[in-house]
């Protein structure tokens, strides 16, 4: 790369930034947009809709990764924006159900084309400066996350939900612009693989240091997911079933992103002090938070409960999810760095689907059968639990049994 490792790494904030103040400017009403004229749909097809899109925008990273590999990381970028922009474009001016689910979809691959594209640039960078990088990009996610959310309930979608979508559409380009012009233009992988390559090469390495290495840094990051979308995705359902849902619930999770923006910076300086003094005892220390925010809700189930849950749950997300791609970075093999975060990306939105089915699966028992609302809790808790047990006895394995000296 010829221009300096700093204005990568600001290319890709500013980027990314803008991308999720779009992306979150419809996400959160989405919902109810498509129920508005003159879209009107009913609920089971705003589901799938809505559904559809989830999952391309996250799901689908496993599918685009060879393709962006052989495209080079910043026209990726550029190619999965405009096609984002071009899916919006179209809900925008269609009302046909199929067509507009269809657009959904294409926008998603777009945008699972750009998640791809940004990690992988970032592994790109020099090594000293990753970590920084992937920081960086975490903070303006969140950022723009913060600002779009807590915009988008101002817009008015009740009565102009098609300008809404273009609004956010014309986010999505300036952030193509970005990535055009902050970005430096880098040559597709001659030597990237295939999937079937990869999957060839993980099988005849299945032994090995780094491929066990990355696929334990995924089931990581699974249960993080897992339990970090119970406090966002089923907490206000299920206050609202079995307490009361008060108007600031929203206020107090927008804290998430907020404390995200002031701290990650810090986190990361005490994230590599503990990570060079005990291999992922950062890691660690995040599930433990996690841990404690779904036990806070165990131990007492109340609306008061929200704030100490989601200040655990905060501070354990930042130890553990800007930093996964990262470690899978610098301890697997180059050629396996994109597959494996696409691996990880993929199934951390099985693991967004699965927490959901679960909860709302148990939240129908509770409100039916007169299940214990804690029971879902204290489930909750025992798999952070066991996640940390386990991690704790391959570390006490490491130690006794002289570790597993690196293979690349």
């Amino acid at each position: 790369m010829t221009a300096t490792s700093t204005q990568h790494i600001r290319g890709v904030y500013i980027s990314r930034f803008i991308y999720y103040v779009g992306y979150y400017l419809l996400m959160p009403i989405l919902a109810i947009l498509l129920q508005r004229a003159p879209y009107a749909y009913s609920l089971s097809e705003v589901a799938l809709a809505v559904a559809v899109y989830g999952f391309s925008e996250r799901g689908l990273s496993i599918v685009v990764t060879p393709w962006v590999e052989r495209i080079g990381y910043q026209r990726s970028q550029v190619i999965g924006y405009i096609m984002g922009a071009i899916g919006l474009f179209i809900v925008a001016w269609s009302t046909a159900f199929f067509g507009v689910v269809g657009a959904l979809a294409f926008a998603g691959i777009g945008f699972s084309i750009t998640g791809v594209a940004s990690r992988g640039y970032v592994n790109r960078l020099p090594v000293e400066f990753r970590m920084s990088g992937f920081t960086a990009m975490y903070i303006g996610i969140n950022a723009g996350t913060a600002i779009g959310t807590a915009v988008a309930f101002y817009l008015p979608y009740e009565y102009a939900p098609r300008w809404v979508v273009l609004g956010t559409a014309a986010c999505i380009v300036i952030a193509a612009g970005m990535a055009k012009w902050m970005l430096e233009r880098t040559p597709g992988v001659a030597s990237g693989i295939t999937w079937r390559e990869c999957f060839r090469n993980i099988w005849d390495d299945g032994d090995s240091y780094g491929v066990r290495r990355g696929f334990g840094l995924i089931g990581i990051s699974c249960i993080a997911v897992f339990l970090f979308l119970q406090i966002f995705e089923l907490v206000p359902l299920y206050f609202e079933q079995t307490l009361v849902l008060p108007s600031y619930v929203g206020i107090v999770l927008s804290l998430n992103a907020l404390i995200i923006v002031l701290g990650q910076q810090r986190v990361r300086i005490l994230f590599t002090i503990l990570h060079s003094r005990w291999r992922d005892s950062g890691l660690l220390f995040g599930l433990i938070c996690m841990t404690l925010g779904m036990m806070c809700f165990a131990v007492y189930w109340n609306v008061y409960t929200l704030l100490p849950a989601l200040l655990c749950v905060t501070l354990g997300e930042m130890f553990i999810f800007p930093y996964i791609d990262y470690l899978i970075s610098t301890d697997t093999h180059e050629t396996l760095h994109a597959y494996l975060q696409s691996i990880n990306h993929t199934m951390a939105a099985v693991a967004r689907a699965g927490a959901a089915y679960g909860g709302i699966h148990y939240l129908g028992g509770v409100v039916q059968y007169g299940w214990p609302v804690v029971g879902w809790w204290w489930i909750m808790s025992t798999i952070g639990g066991l996640a940390i047990l386990v991690m704790c006895v391959m570390r006490w394995r490491r130690d006794v049994c002289g570790g597993i000296k690196t293979q690349h």
